[in-house]
């Protein structure tokens, strides 16, 4: 009887690791009151999160041993490969969580560990090839991934069909890189400690140079006497602003050690011919190899900026803030904002903000006006006008500002049961306080329309015509004009939609398949 217990719990084991239990189940209702219904898949332990294979045909899924993590330095866990067909589990491997990043690629699954890389066949299991690295961007297009070695002061670029090195070029990252655009599918520009206009193939690159950081001397003198001085890397890259709109980088990029104040730099204005940006001394104009046509030295320093082109004038508008370690805002400064004339360079205005506004938190732009916001107040300037305008926020009142949202979001009509799309545009701006209230002023900065935390619903997943929309854990799918089309009633922390499924990782561990047709019906 023991034997045949111990035989028993031996196959359950065996089922288990092999395949994930699949049972179909209700997942929300439907505008009609039909029910909606999933392929649920589950696993019997905590699931992180999922990779859909470039083919689409495979699952990677990356699980950590949840009873320690993320306490404990030999927190174990494991990353499988599961068919998308038949959810089997081809293979798994243990990993070191929260050390340990894997990434799917078209060459095969990309696995670093404290800079130890290495390309893991998806057959075999094993290694293709190992090497010391510390990622810094992957192009799986190209083949090729980015990272420093032990100098690091040089870029490697590596082939990923077999380990080897196909180029390295002098570009370091005392500073990170805080900005990175694609140019074309082979050339992109790095924003890092010098601007770079790099060619991925070939390490050829052309340079400008640029004071893009600073050094917090205090703070390095206190950690140099308690003997801490250290480098960081391994910033999670999120959606990176492109000249030609956003792009979102599969890696990560470096991120500067803690006594750094990097970010001294405005975005970066691409025309047919010429590069406009400002760094922590100029304002400049680089032709499209990074040559200077213009340069205009500014009065001031200046530290993270905004820089917008209108006609013939490039507005600056300099916030004031730095970032610090790669992470935290920090004051640098005097927020001001001045113009420049785009042919020539010629400063044209410069006005400090008032003195109790002397950083400037976000900025965003309509057709006729830029919008600032402050700690303590709000700001706009038109169209062809240096004068600044401010208005008071009354912080008692509505609370203490956070931030602007420039996307549309979506308030619950409680009458209808529809929703009401609350936009950005030139005439609405909506402001958010530390509260989660919701204001939209006026193009005259006017508090005109108020929004409570409970009715307001965020988007989470662009589905075309159709919106995911969330409010803590209620979960709704809509048109974007505000008309539902369903409710689901499982909440979930990572989803993807794919020609004709959604894919859900639910909060009770399941990825849940939901037929695409169903869903919009």
């Amino acid at each position: 009887m023991k034997y045949s217990i111990l035989l028993l719990l031996w196959l359950w084991g065996s089922i288990t690791t092999l395949y994930a239990q699949c049972d179909t189940v209700s997942v929300g209702v439907k505008s009609d009151g039909t029910e909606l219904k999933a392929a649920a898949f589950s696993f019997h332990r905590y699931i992180e999160s999922f990779t859909l294979s470039p083919d689409g045909k495979k699952l990677l899924i990356t699980s950590p041993d949840w009873d320690k993590y993320p306490k404990s330095l030999k927190n174990k866990g494991q990353f499988a490969l599961y068919n998308l067909h038949t959810m089997r589990k081809e293979w798994e491997w243990e990993m070191d969580f929260p050390y340990t990043k894997v990434s799917y690629t078209r060459w095969g699954i990309l696995k670093n560990r404290f800079a130890k890389l290495s390309l893991i066949d998806t057959v075999t299991m094993e290694p293709l090839w190992k090497l010391t690295l510390s990622p810094a961007y992957l192009d799986d297009s190209l083949g090729i991934v980015l990272g420093y070695g032990n100098n690091q002061k040089k870029l490697k670029a590596i082939q990923m069909k077999d380990g080897k090195l196909l180029w390295e070029a002098k570009i370091g990252h005392k500073y990170g890189w805080t900005q990175f655009y694609p140019l074309t599918p082979e050339e992109v520009l790095i924003v890092g400690d010098r601007v770079e206009r790099l060619n991925l193939l070939t390490g050829q690159h052309s340079t400008y140079e640029a004071k893009t950081g600073i050094i917090d001397k205090k703070m390095i003198a206190g950690m140099v006497m308690l003997g801490v001085v250290a480098g960081a890397m391994g910033a999670m890259a999120g959606a990176m602003v492109a000249p030609g709109g956003s792009v979102v980088v599969p890696y990560c990029f470096p991120v500067p050690s803690a006594e750094v104040i990097s970010g001294m730099t405005s975005n970066v204005i691409q025309t047919d011919s010429c590069f406009y940006l400002a760094d922590r001394n100029k304002v400049a104009c680089l032709d499209l190899q990074l040559t200077p046509k213009w340069e205009c030295e500014l009065p001031d320093k200046a530290a993270s900026s905004y820089l917008r082109m209108e006609d013939d004038v490039l507005h600056l508008v300099n916030t004031g803030y730095g970032v610090k370690g790669g992470i935290n805002k920090v004051k640098v400064g005097k927020a001001f904002v001045a113009g420049f004339r785009v042919s020539t360079g010629e400063q044209l205005y410069w006005n400090y903000l008032p003195e109790k506004e002397d950083r400037i938190i976000e900025c965003a732009y309509a057709e006729d006006k830029t919008y600032m916001l402050m700690p303590e107040g709000l700001a706009y300037r038109n169209v062809g006008d240096s004068v600044l305008n401010v208005a008071r926020w009354d912080t008692e009142k509505r609370g203490k500002l956070e931030g602007m949202i420039n996307y549309t979001v979506y308030e619950c009509d409680s009458l209808s049961g529809g929703f009401l799309p609350v936009e950005y545009n030139e005439t609405r701006l909506p402001v958010f306080t530390e509260q989660g209230r919701l204001y939209v002023v006026d193009k005259n900065l006017c508090v005109y329309h108020e929004y409570g935390a409970e009715s307001l619903y965020f988007p989470c997943a662009d589905m075309g015509d159709y919106v995911c929309i969330y409010n803590k854990d209620d979960f709704r799918l809509i048109h974007k004009l505000g008309m539902p089309i369903s409710s689901l009633s499982v909440g979930w922390k990572q989803g993807m939609m794919t020609d004709t499924q959604l894919i859900l990782l639910d909060n009770q561990n399941r990825l849940l398949f939901i037929d695409k047709k169903d869903l919009l019906e």
